[in-house]
């Protein structure tokens, strides 16, 4: 009760307002009864935490609680200015209001205004029926190809009017070094801590913060420019390449890719150069690369053909990459076939997966499976570093494609939800 009351006291108020208020020593109290049960839970959970996951949470909350970081607040500024110039720039090539743009109904009839067939999909929030034109739906990458330049115009600025990411994450990072911190500085550089979640997903993978998420900055982009050392620093760039394939070919020991990286050969060209028959030149194919690059990176945890074909042909328009008249279905259901073959641990260690998890996963009797450096048991996964991946009531689930044709599903309950 007496919590609900503090923070009705100061609902809706910021931090100079609590305190001209004179709540703040209340507040602060409020806080630090979160924090004790925090404290009290990591002591239960910290019991079966490997040491080496300690260091990892003491990093990701030092990137936040004792920031480094600076950032150049003209940089950031202009680049808004630039994205909001372009924003205005889209709309008046295709000749609409933006808000034909933003309304879905709007945006559909002027799309059936020019013949084109709307494509539904299931919305996973309402289990309605809703049409397919976010982002990353399939049929809004379709319209941006389509024969109709005009239809290719309003989905290319719906896709650009709509995603103000780079717009609101400049926002945000402005928002964040306007902070008070200790280490503030006046003038166009201030003091900016990278906010990140641990454990954000039950995989424990990080995750974004703050209502943003420092991961997934634009490679090259001004957003990751405005992020500079301070004096006496340099800022180091690191990347852990090929990291999906180098795994996956480790775990489930396929010897002959994980040779390759040992020998420091180019497995994206060597597995191009199978798709295709013939040697293919990194410097020439590149194209055929690309795909052998996708089929390494896209096909270790056991895509089907049609996925990877709108696969390859999403990323080759995100890159820049001509794919002619090559890429059709016939020819990515080849590929898949082709990956499978010269990666045949790889595809027999899913068979050993499924029978794991049908098996030891969700049987309360069974003993324990191990798939290379894991280990598979009831409700629980144990990673190599000993991390454990608790899964509540693992269970098989019977049901039926759209097509009526039976699947079988493995499902476990998380938080309130079932997956």
């Amino acid at each position: 009760d007496s919590k609900k009351k503090t923070i009705a006291k100061v609902s809706g108020m910021h931090r100079e307002q609590i305190m001209q208020a004179g709540l703040w020593s209340e507040f602060c109290d409020y806080a630090n009864i979160d924090n004790e049960l925090s404290a009290g839970i990591f002591k239960i959970l910290d019991l079966n935490f490997p040491e080496s996951e300690r260091r990892v949470m003491d990093l990701v909350i030092r990137c936040t609680v004792d920031p480094k970081f600076h950032i150049d607040r003209t940089l950031l500024c202009d680049h808004i200015e630039t994205v909001q110039a372009n924003k205005a720039k889209l709309l008046k090539d295709v000749g609409v209001g933006v808000e034909h743009l933003m309304s879905s109904a709007k945006f559909c009839g002027l799309l059936r205004e020019r013949g084109v067939t709307i494509t539904y999909k299931i919305s996973k929030a309402t289990g309605k029926s809703i049409p397919a034109i976010a982002k990353t739906d399939d049929f809004m990458n379709e319209l941006q190809e389509h024969e109709d330049v005009q239809v290719q115009a309003l989905a290319a600025a719906r896709v650009g009017h709509k995603s103000t990411l780079e717009e609101t994450r400049s926002l945000k990072l402005l928002s964040i070094a306007s902070l008070p911190w200790e280490h503030f500085r006046p003038g166009n550089f201030a003091s900016m801590p990278i906010p990140m979640r641990y454990g954000a997903a039950h995989t424990h993978r990080l995750g974004g913060e703050w209502k943003i998420n420092m991961q997934n900055m634009p490679r090259g982009g001004n957003l990751r420019k405005s992020l500079v050392a301070p004096p006496g620093y340099a800022v180091v760039v690191a990347d852990l390449g090929q990291i999906e394939a180098r795994l996956t070919a480790w775990i489930c020991g396929e010897e002959t890719l994980l040779q390759q990286f040992r020998d420091k050969l180019d497995p994206y060209a060597l597995m191009g150069g199978n798709i295709f028959n013939r040697p293919v030149d990194p410097k020439v194919d590149k194209m055929e690369r690309f795909i052998g690059k996708t089929a390494i990176l896209g096909l270790g945890y056991g895509c089907g053909w049609e996925r990877f074909f709108d696969m390859v042909r999403k990323d080759a328009r995100k890159f820049k990459i001509n794919l002619g008249n090559v890429w059709t279905e016939p020819f990515a259901k080849k590929a898949v076939e082709i990956y499978r073959a010269a990666n045949a641990h790889i595809s027999a260690a899913w068979r050993r997966l499924d029978s794991a998890v049908a098996g030891a996963w969700i049987d309360l009797t069974a003993a324990p499976v191990n798939f290379g450096p894991v280990i598979i048991s009831y409700g629980t996964i144990t990673l190599p570093n000993g991390m454990k991946l608790n899964y509540d009531r693992p269970r098989r689930q019977i049901g039926e494609w759209a097509n009526g044709s039976a699947k079988t599903e493995y499902v476990y309950t998380y938080g309130r939800e079932d997956h």
